[in-house]
């Protein structure tokens, strides 16, 4: 009869615990795994029941349960006729479906992002306006610098007529996605406040200048008061 080293048994068993750990971390990737795609997937679905709401109010709440970004006008939706929404884990789409019901107002989706126009009028639409079209967004970066070529911190970077904004950062830089025929608007305390189109641009690096002060203005210094 034929005996095992001790050494042999042991590196065995070893192996053998190798095995169960490697096969029970395996399992948990994968568990975890589909726990995150399930969770992503109901984080999409939308649960809403309004009754003569705002237009406004429903996209926030579709956006803050999706995690879809909106992009529209702020005149148009305002407008817009009071909604009535009775959906419960349904798609962004039956949901947008059925708050736009009735509205002369048109959505298409790019990926997360849902741009909201006015429908085009048939009776007008003799020609095809690209600029009339849902167009996709673009995510723009670039950097505001003053007349000096120094980053400007805290400027507002906002999209016109809408409530999309950004930023900068200390070094003077900001991202921001608008619809690629948008217009930008630059402004700052102390600074002249600058419009700048998109033009289909996915860079945008813009000077601000310092606003003239008002000849009424009081600086007190040292010396007293000096106008």
């Amino acid at each position: 009869m034929q005996l095992i080293p001790n050494y042999a048994l042991g590196r065995c068993k070893l192996c053998r615990l190798k095995t169960i750990l490697m096969t029970n971390l395996t399992f948990c990737l994968i568990f975890f795994a589909g726990l995150q795609v399930t969770a992503r997937g109901l984080a999409q679905k939308v649960t809403l029941e309004e009754k003569n709401a705002k237009l406004e109010r429903v996209l926030k709440k579709i956006e803050n349960q999706t995690g879809y970004t909106f992009l529209f006008e702020n005149s148009i939706i305002r407008k817009a006729a009071p909604v009535n929404v009775h959906i419960r884990g349904g798609s962004v789409e039956e949901a947008l479906d059925q708050c736009l019901a009735g509205q002369s107002l048109v959505f298409k989706i790019f990926e997360k992002t849902v741009v909201i126009k006015e429908k085009k009028d048939a009776k007008n639409a003799i020609k095809t306006d690209a600029s009339s079209e849902v167009q996709p967004p673009i995510t723009i970066r670039g950097r505001v610098t003053n007349d000096k070529g120094e980053p400007v911190v805290g400027v507002s970077v906002t999209l016109k007529n809408t409530k999309t904004g950004a930023v900068t950062d200390t070094d003077g830089k900001y991202v921001i996605t608008v619809p690629n025929n948008g217009i930008l608007i630059f402004s700052s305390t102390g600074y002249v406040t600058k419009e700048v189109p998109v033009n289909h641009r996915e860079a945008i690096d813009v000077q601000i200048e310092l606003g003239l002060r008002p000849l009424n203005s009081v600086v007190v210094t040292a010396m007293g008061i000096k106008r």
